[in-house]
């Protein structure tokens, strides 16, 4: 299936040979991220690493918010960029606590080619227990015959990851029960490229869409990578998940340190 673009509200996509702004800043992962980045800000940072730098965290770069809302939800959402080896890596998730007074549907943009929306959830009691009922649609759809998903918290916490085959961008999504709250995890790991021209493939895809696919749907390797860097400098907001694939289960510690018992 073709990759949908989702245009940057601020400017028209253009072609890879069309000069590109480096002003420009890429679309947060929700509406609430109040966090907005520039190749400037990538290149200005530059200057200050060295090609062979590890790994490090750029604390210039990185910030973190929280608010509640009128209908009692809690969104509490962290920014991180790293530099390893000469790239840039980020890391944006998003942690939303949605209430039984919750009446919008929350909508979170991986890249310019796929987004999620979750509705609006529906509180009950079974058996003397909380119960959550939600519906769940990816664009482009995981499944084209079965575009909207349902999950019911009897069903245990709900998982998935989504690979970008254009740009360098995996994004994961975890829905769970949380106290009186239905809790929504939305985390994309990206790899920004070498901060060093507004034309680079990896920034302008992310940028603008504009690119061709060239990774397999289910290659986590950059997901690994992040989620490796993270718990490497103890950064908050890392945690396990093991998530089912048609290539198998796939877990992120497993991939980096083996698995427990080999």
């Amino acid at each position: 299936m073709a990759l949908e673009r989702l245009t940057h509200p601020t400017m028209k996509a253009q072609a890879p040979d069309t000069e590109v702004s480096s002003a420009l800043t890429l679309l947060p992962i929700h509406h609430t991220v109040n966090y907005h980045l520039s190749q400037d800000h990538l290149a200005c940072i530059r200057r200050q690493f060295d090609s062979r730098t590890d790994t490090d965290l750029v604390e210039s770069l990185s910030c973190n918010d929280k608010h509640i809302s009128r209908e009692n939800c809690h969104y509490e959402w962290l920014n991180e960029i790293y530099f390893q080896h000469g790239t840039f890596i980020q890391r944006q998730q998003m942690r939303c606590h949605l209430s039984d007074r919750t009446k919008e549907t929350e909508y979170f943009t991986g890249c310019p080619h796929q987004s999620i929306r979750i509705y609006p959830p529906k509180f009950g009691y079974k058996n003397d227990k909380l119960e959550i009922q939600t519906r769940i649609n990816n664009n482009p759809p995981r499944c084209p015959i079965h575009p909207m998903e349902s999950w019911n918290s009897s069903q245990g916490p709900y998982t998935q990851i989504v690979v970008c085959t254009i740009c360098h961008s995996d994004a994961e999504c975890l829905l769970e029960v949380n106290g009186a709250y239905l809790k929504i995890k939305y985390t994309c790991y990206r790899d920004l490229g070498p901060g060093t021209s507004p034309t680079d493939s990896k920034w302008l895809a992310l940028l603008t869409g504009e690119g061709s696919p060239h990774r397999q749907k289910y290659e986590l390797k950059l997901y690994a990578r992040v989620w490796g860097i993270g718990r490497r400098l103890r950064r908050p907001g890392i945690h396990e998940v093991t998530h089912q694939t048609p290539n198998g289960p796939f877990n992120a510690r497993d991939e980096i340190y083996g698995r427990r018992g080999d």
